[in-house]
């Protein structure tokens, strides 16, 4: 059975880690990792050379991870340990160094090796924007997916070796050609988030269009898409990529919490209150920045449409969860002698 075959190289000088106290001094560290993958029958080269790249990435990601709790640790930043992989990606500035395509025993492997900056210095900045947009638990999804997609593909491969008619070998290249699309949307959307997280907007944007392009039914794409317009005050083009998303998965939380306070800010308050009551419904357990979104503009819609005890009763949460413009909102004459 062919099997996958990882390299990884790590440039991190040990003394760091001794005295972490010297990470105050080293603002920037290079990361170089090395990937390989065996390609096997049924698998295309692009996506087979895509493989050994992504492999190459998510280890040097483990290795910002653990420089970045250093570095947090030593500047007394709080982060929880469930954010330290999606920030350390949102960190990473990733430069493909080499690859090659080599013939070992009758199979074609891939190697990749790439070089990954880590540059700590705005950590605040890239915090504060995973956690708004609830990126931790995106990057934590599309992982498990592509841990999921790893085993599927090892399995179909073990399959099409023991296979014995061009019928069975048919299906299973056609499922492989199914994990190959999906695989190709997920690194593209993976990239995306990493440069959404950086505050690259105008390379998220563009690698959100080749997914798409790729596969117009992922919905994740359409869904950091409507995040990203509508951080960026785009809210006419955000709520088509959140009516996108609930097409296709009626049930996303984001996508209803998305468009809600799209439709707050251009304050159509009645459609707001729906999405906004639908997303609670749907996810009461939102990152903690958008489920302080999620109350305050329900609160201010309520309190525009008239049902002061719900406003008041939202407006509050908010207040306790965010910032002071949703306690601010409280001291509305309205509001303010309400009981």
């Amino acid at each position: 059975m062919k099997k996958l075959v990882l390299v990884v190289s790590i440039l991190l000088p040990w003394y760091f880690f001794l005295n972490p106290a010297l990470l105050l001094c080293a603002e920037t560290r290079e990361i170089v990792a090395e990937g390989t993958y065996v390609m096997g029958d049924g698998e295309t080269p692009l996506i087979a050379e895509g493989r050994a790249v992504e492999q190459a990435k998510r280890y040097a990601v483990e290795q910002a991870g653990t420089y970045v709790k250093s570095y947090s640790r030593v500047r007394n930043f709080v982060i929880a340990e469930d954010e330290i992989e999606v920030l350390a990606s949102g960190m990473l500035e990733i430069t493909i160094l080499d690859k090659r395509r080599m013939i070992e025993a009758d199979a074609v492997k891939f190697w990749v090796k790439l070089k990954a900056i880590v540059k700590p210095d705005k950590i605040d900045v890239i915090v504060e924007r995973i956690r708004a947009n609830g990126v931790g638990q995106e990057y934590v999804q599309i992982k498990s997916a592509y841990d999921e997609s790893q085993a599927e593909v090892a399995k179909l491969k073990e399959q099409l070796a023991a296979v014995k008619t061009a019928l069975e070998r048919k299906e299973i290249i056609d499922k492989l050609s199914i994990q190959e699309k999906e695989f190709r949307s997920s690194q593209l959307y993976s990239d995306a988030l990493r440069a959404f997280s950086a505050g690259r907007m105008d390379e998220a944007l563009d690698l959100i269009a080749r997914s798409l392009a790729d596969n117009p039914a992922f919905y994740r794409s359409y869904l950091l898409r409507g995040f990203l317009y509508f951080r960026q005050g785009k809210y006419d083009k955000a709520i088509p990529d959140f009516d996108k998303v609930i097409s296709l998965m009626p049930n996303s939380a984001k996508a209803y919490a998305g468009r809600g306070i799209c439709y707050s800010n251009k304050n159509r308050f009645k459609a707001a209150i729906s999405d906004l009551i639908q997303a609670i419904k749907l996810d009461p357990g939102f990152p903690r920045d958008l489920e302080g979104g999620i109350h305050g503009h329900l609160g201010r819609s309520l309190l525009a449409e008239g049902d002061l005890p719900q406003a008041k009763h939202h407006l509050l949460i908010a207040c306790k969860i965010v910032d002071q413009k949703f306690c601010q909102a409280l001291q509305s004459p309205r509001l303010k002698n309400l009981k």
